[in-house]
C-alpha cells in the first residue's frame, strides 16, 4: 500500500496508479509541506509531484477506484458503495 511503502522509507513522494495512471492517494514527506503549503489558487498536489518528479514513487492498485479523489460528500458515498460490494465477493 502506498501507507507502507512510504512507512518503509519516509522521504519524498509516494503515489498510487492503477495500470500506469497515477492518482490518489499520495503521501508527501515532511520537507515538501512548505510547498504544499504555499500553493496558490487552483493549484493542487500534482504541482509538487511534477516538480520533484525525481522523488514519486508509485504503488500499484489493485482496483482503479482506489485512486478516487474524495472531495465530497457524494464521491464519498460511492466509494463506499464500491467497498460494499467488493466485502461481498
Amino acid at each position: 500500500t502506498v501507507l507502507a511503502t512510504y512507512r518503509e522509507r519516509p522521504e519524498g513522494i509516494v503515489r498510487a496508479a492503477y495500470r500506469g495512471r497515477e492518482g490518489n492517494p499520495a503521501l508527501f514527506a515532511p520537507p515538501l509541506y512548505g510547498e504544499l503549503l504555499s500553493l496558490g489558487e487552483g493549484e493542487a498536489g500534482v504541482t509538487v509531484i511534477h516538480r520533484h518528479a525525481d522523488q514519486v514513487r508509485t504503488v500499484e492498485a489493485a482496483f482503479a477506484e482506489e485512486l478516487t479523489d474524495v472531495d465530497t460528500p457524494e464521491t464519498l458515498r460511492a466509494l463506499e458503495a464500491f467497498q460494499r460490494t467488493m466485502k461481498k465477493e
